[in-house]
């Protein structure tokens, strides 16, 4: 789903940047495409959201204590090699 799709989609108005609406859209976005077994690439998602690569950190952050809080098997991870984020079993 494309950035545009995803704006596109709400029936809130017009999206501003920074807004927790859009904050909520990237995370949950971020959130969909992990738990469907999909690799994330951090340059693609700053690219495609025109966030910080601190922003991106965040968002990661915030997934991981929500799967820390609810579900203590699984956690997002890096994998230097390939270079994409994860979703895994602990």
């Amino acid at each position: 789903m494309s950035t545009e799709e995803l704006y596109e989609r709400t029936t809130i108005g017009q999206l501003k940047k920074g807004s927790m609406l859009v904050k909520t859209q990237h995370v949950l976005f971020i959130f969909d495409e992990l738990t469907n077994g999909k690799k994330i690439r951090s340059r693609e998602i700053i690219d495609q959201f025109g966030i910080t690569p601190r922003t991106f950190a965040r968002y990661i952050s915030e997934i991981n204590c929500y799967f820390f809080n609810f579900f203590k098997y699984k956690e997002v991870k890096y994998d230097r090699s390939e270079k994409v984020y994860y979703l895994t079993d602990l």
